[in-house]
């Protein structure tokens, strides 16, 4: 795994996101997403390709192809802020490819380091190879790229029988649907589902954004292991109780670490009446 692209050929992985950031960065009014819209990205990237001298090059002449008017910074660098590319395992958990901490490269990094040569030769000869790397990585970020969207500060109704269906078509480049976002954590939508509801990604994304539109005083407050005391807020889906515990994140908008199901100690000395004592409840025995 290379900049978050499934292949151990670096100059494949280099092709691959050169294409991703110029996709990525497009006016999607200009280029909608069509049955045909791979085809016509491969058959670009192949004739861009062919023309051009280096990397630099090539990006200046596939932008127009794409409606792209000038790379956009968060998706210039192998791993956009707080953007973590996930692999499915067969039981259905996720994990994670990169880490947070891992060291974020630039786009003009990774052009002076690399061959022009063979990547240009990549780009040209397996285009095809290429536009597939590209479109499994935009398939990994699907259920957490909503969180990371320039989001329009309005109230927008989710209806009722909503589901990830209905964004269909749309690549996930649709307006963010809640006034106040949140980043959802990958460790947190796997506790959701490993201990509140085995729902896809996607929809515990939603599901916990939902809920913490307006989800009323904390119920408790945690000192979490970096000192920092952040509330916990009681929430329920379909029933079933769970607790959000909402700490600052690292760009500007508050994020959930982890979830606290029913089973949890929390949960517990809430039921029991017992009083607040700013546990640091994910590492209890049941948290």
């Amino acid at each position: 795994m290379i900049y978050n692209f499934d292949t151990s050929d670096e100059n494949a992985a280099t092709a691959a996101f050169l294409v991703y950031a110029v996709y990525r960065s497009r006016d999607i009014k200009r280029f909608n997403v069509t049955p045909e819209m791979w085809s016509t990205i491969e058959r670009a990237v192949k004739s861009v390709a062919k023309r051009a001298e280096d990397m630099a090059e090539f990006i200046e002449k596939l932008k127009p192809k794409l409606a792209c008017a000038s790379i956009k910074p968060k998706w210039a660098k192998t791993i956009p802020d707080g953007m973590i590319s996930m692999i499915q395992n067969p039981d259905g958990s996720l994990m994670e490819i990169g880490q947070e901490q891992e060291k974020r490269q630039f786009m003009t990094d990774l052009i002076e380091d690399a061959d022009d040569k063979a990547v240009l030769d990549v780009l040209y000869r397996k285009a095809a190879l290429v536009v597939l790397l590209v479109r499994d990585r935009l398939e990994r970020e699907r259920p957490y790229e909503a969180q990371f969207k320039e989001v329009e500060f309005k109230t927008v109704e989710v209806p009722e029988n909503y589901s990830e269906d209905d964004d269909e078509g749309d690549d996930g480049e649709g307006a963010g649907r809640f006034k106040h976002p949140y980043f959802i954590t990958a460790h947190a939508v796997q506790r959701f589902q490993e201990r509140v509801a085995q729902i896809n990604s996607a929809r515990v994304i939603e599901v916990v954004q939902e809920a913490l539109q307006n989800p009323g005083p904390p119920i408790e407050m945690e000192r979490r292991p970096d000192g920092q005391m952040v509330p916990i807020f009681r929430c329920e889906h379909e029933g079933i109780p769970y607790y959000v515990p909402v700490v600052k994140g690292e760009g500007e908008w508050p994020a959930v670490p982890t979830i606290h199901g029913p089973e949890s100690m929390i949960h517990e000395r809430i039921q029991n009446g017992e009083k607040k004592g700013c546990g640091i409840y994910e590492k209890g025995k049941r948290g």
